[in-house]
């Protein structure tokens, strides 16, 4: 995480080197992760997620249980989508095309500052989740009423509630950001392809 912090930064603040692969100027350390991505390991879990998709979407439709497949499956493609990123960079850590798929251009904020934000409210929610269960298990041991420790944690997942329905905004907006900016538009299918193929040689 800390490399992915101080790689947005460098990019925001520097912009003098816009670094493309690993030379002189640019090293690996201050790429988006710091070193390569194993190209093994993440093919690896690439293939895993498929099979779990296709499994949590068998067994979803099966016992018609769609709460539970739409949350399952909406989790693997997250993670397929992710994975594929880790291999778009395997060879060039600075090739960001697995993390700005449409360019940063369209987004409304800047991408360091979507780090920022929501992370700081994972932090907010474990941390008052955290503290909830502290106090209730104390209050449990005492004998004392546990409402404080109970309303802590209710408070942490309704923050956390919160902050995943204003990411999901984030996520709509830029979408339709994308949507309404022909360049942006234009790239979709290069992305797609580009994503077609590295799932063809990893599986």
């Amino acid at each position: 995480m800390s490399s992915i912090l101080r790689t947005l930064v460098a990019r925001d603040d520097n912009n003098d080197v816009d670094c493309e692969s690993v030379n002189a100027q640019c090293a690996l350390s201050d790429s988006f992760y710091g070193y390569f991505p194993s190209l093994a390991a993440n093919t690896v879990f690439l293939v895993l997620f498929i099979f779990m998709w296709i499994a949590h979407g068998g067994q979803g439709i099966y016992y018609r249980s769609w709460s539970t497949f739409a949350a399952m499956n909406l989790g693997c493609l997250c993670e397929v989508l992710g994975y594929i990123g880790r291999l778009m960079m395997h060879h060039n850590p600075y090739n960001l095309n697995g993390v700005y798929l449409f360019g940063q251009d369209v987004s409304s904020l800047k991408p360091i500052n979507y780090i920022y934000i929501f992370i700081f409210c994972d932090l907010v929610s474990l941390a008052l989740q955290g503290a909830g269960g502290g106090l209730a298990s104390v209050a449990a041991q005492n004998n004392d009423d546990m409402a404080t420790g109970d309303n802590t944690q209710l408070a942490g997942l309704v923050f956390q509630v919160a902050s995943l329905a204003l990411f999901a905004i984030c996520c709509a907006e830029y979408a339709w950001r994308v949507w309404r900016n022909p360049a942006a538009s234009a790239r979709v299918p290069t992305v797609f392809s580009q994503n077609k193929n590295l799932k063809a040689k990893a599986l």
